[in-house]
Order: structure tokens, then C-alpha cells, then sequence
């Protein structure tokens, strides 16, 4: 890709062609439209207080930008205001036009343009990470860094991720300390095996035990697992066992074994929904116009099996088709996706498809077909995975709703005085109270079976400043609750209090 500066353009006249006339616009932005460049990039529209307002990528970016002003093209609304604001236009040149669609993907996350599709994922889904690094650890988190690591999701079912966690810990041994471990440490002997290493649950690579090639192996299986390539790594691991078998290296032999058979359960749990056991992402829309909102779902299928789930919301979708709207949510999944599919189904067809088609023949390293099926099992699964699109819009509208609702009152709760209790507070959470077993204070109430003291003063009589001593000390409390023990004998009290 070529550097920003690459974008910048010549001055000169604009000359339309002939038969169609342009909006009106400042001399500067003519100037620079007449000399854009013809190659693939990325165009910036910005405001005349130099605010951006769209961010755009184009296969022929004079064609493109310059379409923009011409009246002959149709305009909604929304494209009309776009168009009277523009003051400027910044273009970024690329090689490819899967490099444009990838920049194209950054800007807009970067930059946050108003009159972009906005795709909101309303929550902060969890990846699982291997760092990039000597030893790489596995780990979740729900941050991703620019770091060279490598990021698997995200997974909206969190328990799903944990799951497969385990399951990685259960099958290879992995180092999970964050130590520095290069290679002038190791041979220095600054560092000792720890109790995962005596639980078999690592192979100390920290003292020199296990070699970097091999734990890169491990690495790689675990990849595999991650990208659903189940029976791919059992395949491998069976292989790998019968050879250990051969050089009579049984006790190894036997832990692949046990790999295996974890495996082979994992793989029972997952849905079998295509007998090809193709790789697939199966991509599908459901739209709300009155709302102003889509949401857009992807199913994860490898080797004919389900194993995954995500799902965005889509907003400022006034004047955009259906089409437009699917192709911005599958761009903007590919754009950072780790795994590209064999086959892509769609609900509807994309408006322009040729950018997305170089970037998977690109990622791929081959032609990845994007197809809309109308029969058969590959449109049972589009069929599937719009009504979970349906189903998801339907509970964004629910959540709306009930966020738009007044917040409840808590309900009153009655004064003490009418339960026997002297003070209490206008109104609290009984719930947040915790029951006082302490020495009662002042005044005691006496049961039937203990006397009171000869020197104990009754209620009734005491000067005004005991009354206002007692208001300071009692603790309030919302119910009754068992007689206590204190010291003047046991008395009730009335229920949880402040702490």
C-alpha cells in the first residue's frame, strides 16, 4: 500500500462530460476533482470546518468521486445533505482493491464518519489471543491490540469460549506464566519450573525442557481446533499416535490416545448442518425501517458443523438497500477475520462485490465463491440464520423499549412507630440491612421471664436528654425479628439494621 501522501492530487479546471452538469461547489474542490487519479484507494469527504463526513472506497476513484456531484445521478435525502456539505475530498491510493476495502474498514473505525453505516456490536465480546511472542500463551480478553498476536472471534456465548479453554488446557501442555523467555534466559538457568509443570500441565519451557519448534507445533494444532478443523486434528494426532506405537513409545501413544477420545467428544456436541463438511459463512439480514436499524448474523460452519455465532447492529441505514447494508456487514467481518471459508452464502446480493471477491481470492489463495441459494440445504441454512437476525432485532427492540420505560419507585416502607420501633428512616432498602446481634441500646424491652434492674429507668420517664441521645444512637431497622440477649437481658430486635 502506498503512503497517505500518495493521495494527494494536482489542481486544475473541472470539465464534466458532456451532457451532464455538476452541483455547485468551491473552486479548490473542482480543481482537485479534475485531476483525480484513476487507480483503486480510498476517498475522504470532509466538511468546510474540515470535519469527515464519509469515508469511501473505489475501484476507479475519479469515476467514483466525481459521480457524487453529477445531477443526473439519483439522490435520496440522505445523499443530498452529504453532497451540500462537502467542502473537500482527500483520496489514499492502493494497490489492490482489497487493500482499499481493508483500509477503507480502519478509517471508519478510526474516524467515525457521520453519514457511514454505523455497526455496533452493543456489547464487548470476548477473542481468544495467542500472543505473539516466544512460548506463546493462550488467553481470553476483549481487548484487541495491534501487536502481531493472533485473535479468535469473538465469541457472544462466553460459556462456549470457556468451555473450549478448557478443553485446550485438558489436550496440550502450555506455559501460562508471562515470563521473558528468550533464549539468553533460558541458558542462564534464571528461572525455575513451577507447580504446573509437576502437574503435567506444562513442559517447562522455561528451563530448556521443551524445545520452541515443538511448542510451536502445539501452536499449530491448537490453531486448527480454533479455526474448527476438528477431524483435520484427529486426524493428525491419530497418525502421530500409531507412529509413536511403532517406536515402542507407548506412554506417549497413550496420551495422544486420550487427546483423541477429548476431541471426538467435542466434536459429538457440535450440530451437524451440512453432510459435505464444507467450510462455509452463511450471512443474513433483518431489517427494521421504521426503527431505522438492522442486524446482521454470520454463522461460522467448518467441516459441516456450526461452531460459532456473531451478530451486528447496523444504524444510519436511511437510503441504503438491503444489499448495500449486507455488503458493509460482511466487508467489515473480513476485514478482520483469521479464517476464510471455502463458500459464502448470502441472504441478498451485494450491490458491489468485486473488492470483497479480491480479498478472499487474496486471503484464500483462490476463487471464493459469494452465492444466494434458493433451494436446498445451503438455503435452509441462510433460511436459519435470518431468524436469528430476526430474533436478535426483535430483542434490540425489546431492550429499547424497556430502557425508554420510568424508572420504578421502591415502595414505601412503614414507619416504625407502628410496629413497636422508635426511629426509622423515610424510606430504604431492607434488603441492604444486616441483623444486629450486639448489646441493645437504650430503651431495653424486657421480656417476661428476666426482671429489670431496681436501678433501670423506664422509658416513659427519662430527661429530654436521653431521648435525644437514643434518636443518635438506635440503629434503624425495617422488621421484627427474634429476642437477642443483652445487657439487661434479652428483649426483641427489631429486625436487620444499618451497618
Amino acid at each position: 500500500m502506498r503512503p497517505a501522501g500518495a493521495g494527494s492530487v494536482a489542481f486544475g479546471e473541472l470539465r464534466p462530460p458532456s451532457g451532464e452538469r455538476t452541483v455547485a461547489m468551491n473552486a479548490d474542490l473542482q480543481e482537485k476533482l479534475a485531476h483525480l487519479p484513476t487507480c483503486p484507494g480510498v476517498y475522504i469527504y470532509r466538511d468546510a470546518a474540515g470535519q469527515v463526513l464519509y469515508v469511501g472506497k473505489a475501484k476507479n476513484l475519479r469515476h467514483r468521486v466525481r459521480s457524487y456531484f453529477q445531477e443526473s445521478r439519483p439522490r435520496d435525502g440522505r445523499l443530498e445533505a452529504l453532497v451540500r456539505k462537502i467542502a473537500d475530498v482527500e483520496v489514499i491510493v492502493t494497490d489492490t482493491e482489497a487493500e482499499a476495502l481493508i483500509l477503507e474498514n480502519n478509517l471508519i473505525k478510526q474516524l467515525k464518519p457521520r453519514y457511514n453505516i454505523n455497526l455496533r456490536d452493543d456489547k464487548t465480546y470476548p477473542y481468544i489471543c495467542i500472543a505473539n511472542e516466544r512460548f506463546p500463551r493462550v488467553f481470553p480478553t476483549r481487548r484487541v491490540r495491534k501487536d502481531g498476536s493472533k485473535y479468535f472471534g469473538p465469541y457472544t456465548d462466553v460459556g462456549q469460549m470457556h468451555r473450549l479453554l478448557r478443553l485446550i488446557r485438558s489436550l496440550f501442555k502450555l506455559r501460562t506464566c508471562n515470563l521473558n523467555l528468550s533464549p539468553e534466559a533460558i541458558a542462564a538457568g534464571k528461572y525455575q519450573p513451577c507447580l504446573e509443570y509437576h502437574i503435567k500441565k506444562c513442559a517447562a519451557p522455561c528451563i530448556g525442557l521443551q524445545s520452541e519448534e515443538d511448542y510451536n507445533a502445539t501452536i499449530r494444532q491448537i490453531e486448527q481446533l480454533l479455526n474448527g478443523k476438528t477431524q483435520a486434528l484427529i486426524a493428525q494426532l491419530r497418525e502421530e499416535m500409531k507412529a509413536r506405537a511403532a517406536a515402542l513409545d507407548f506412554e506417549r501413544a497413550a496420551e495422544l490416545r486420550d487427546q483423541i477420545r477429548l476431541l471426538e467428544q467435542h466434536a459429538e456436541r457440535q450440530k451437524i448442518v451440512s453432510q459435505d463438511f464444507a467450510d462455509r459463512d452463511v450471512f443474513a439480514l433483518a431489517v427494521d425501517r421504521t426503527d431505522g436499524v438492522a442486524c446482521g448474523v454470520v454463522f461460522q460452519v467448518r467441516e459441516g458443523k456450526v461452531i460459532g455465532r456473531r451478530h451486528r447492529y447496523l444504524r444510519r441505514i436511511e437510503g441504503r438497500s438491503d444489499g448495500a447494508l449486507l455488503q458493509a456487514f460482511v466487508e467489515d467481518y473480513y476485514a478482520e477475520a483469521v479464517f476464510f471459508p471455502d463458500e459464502v452464502l448470502l441472504s441478498h446480493e451485494l450491490e458491489e462485490p468485486d473488492a470483497l471477491e479480491a480479498l478472499l481470492r487474496e486471503r484464500r489463495g483462490k476463487k471464493v465463491p459469494l452465492r444466494v441459494p434458493q433451494r436446498g440445504d445451503k438455503a435452509g441454512l441462510v433460511h436459519l440464520a435470518e431468524a436469528n437476525a430476526r430474533l436478535l432485532l426483535e430483542e434490540w427492540r425489546l431492550a429499547r423499549k424497556n430502557a425508554a420505560k420510568p424508572a420504578s419507585r421502591r415502595p414505601s416502607v412503614p414507619c416504625r412507630r407502628r410496629s413497636g420501633c422508635r426511629s426509622f428512616p423515610a424510606a430504604s432498602n431492607a434488603s441492604t440491612f444486616r441483623t444486629w446481634a450486639a448489646p441493645v441500646p437504650w430503651p431495653p424491652a424486657w421480656s417476661s421471664r428476666t426482671a429489670a434492674p431496681a436501678n433501670a429507668t423506664t422509658g416513659p420517664s427519662r430527661s429530654g436528654a436521653s431521648r435525644r441521645a437514643n434518636r443518635t444512637t438506635t440503629r434503624p431497622c425495617a422488621r421484627p425479628s427474634r429476642g437477642v440477649t443483652g445487657a439487661f437481658g434479652t428483649r426483641a430486635v427489631h429486625g436487620p439494621i444499618w451497618w
